[in-house]
């Protein structure tokens, strides 16, 4: 389909590069902004979560376009997040999607440890394990496919410094554990992306 890019520097406005093409186009308004983040869920939809507690889905299958307004699906297409979020991360994982870390108020640098499950399928959502550190502006995602898929959490604001750390979660025992190589600095705020030789839809969200 395409790349998305969203939001960013508090704005709500979005760009869209369709596949094969080199010139971007005005994307649907009403995006996200610098608090939030963005999963692609399917080969036509993606989801805004947070800043705060909201899911926003956007359908670019509708009959107008990949660039449409009317793409946006009703907010209570989904349920709200128990708890708000900003300067989180989430990654879809099978058919879930890991929403972790991040501040409960925008403007206090205290970040937390929890995450939240997403089921795509019966779009239901439960409390996830909770991180070994806290974290707000950091890395979360897959890498690998299939019965090799791992889901890494890496980096980020902790509160008090940026952090190198990175943690794994463990499927089978739905818990994250602590991986011994580091990142090579301590950072948060960066981009990043995940090469599974597959191509997807992607989505750029600052």
């Amino acid at each position: 389909m395409g790349v998305y890019i969203i939001g960013g520097s508090n704005q709500r406005r979005s760009q869209f590069l369709p596949s094969g093409e080199t010139s971007w186009q005005e994307g649907p308004n009403g995006a996200g902004s610098i608090y939030d983040c963005a999963v692609s869920i399917s080969q036509t939809s993606f989801l805004i979560i947070g800043g705060g507690k909201t899911i926003r889905e956007y359908d670019s299958s509708n009959p107008v376009g990949p660039t449409s307004n009317s793409g946006w699906k009703p907010l209570d297409t989904w349920p709200d997040l128990p708890t708000a979020k900003y300067f989180h991360a989430c990654a879809l994982y099978g058919d879930k999607v890991m929403v972790a870390g991040g501040r409960l108020i925008s403007t206090v640098h205290i970040t937390q440890r929890s995450t939240h499950i997403i089921d795509v399928t019966t779009k239901t959502i439960s409390q996830g394990p909770v991180m070994i550190s806290a974290r707000g502006s950091f890395g979360l995602t897959t890498v690998g496919i299939g019965s090799n898929m791992r889901l890494l959490a890496f980096g980020g604001w902790t509160g008090g410094s940026h952090t190198d750390s990175v943690e794994e979660l463990d499927m089978d025992t739905n818990t994250w554990k602590s991986l011994s190589d580091n990142l090579m600095d301590k950072k948060s705020d960066f981009g990043y992306v995940a090469i599974t030789g597959e191509m997807s839809n992607q989505i750029c969200e600052n």
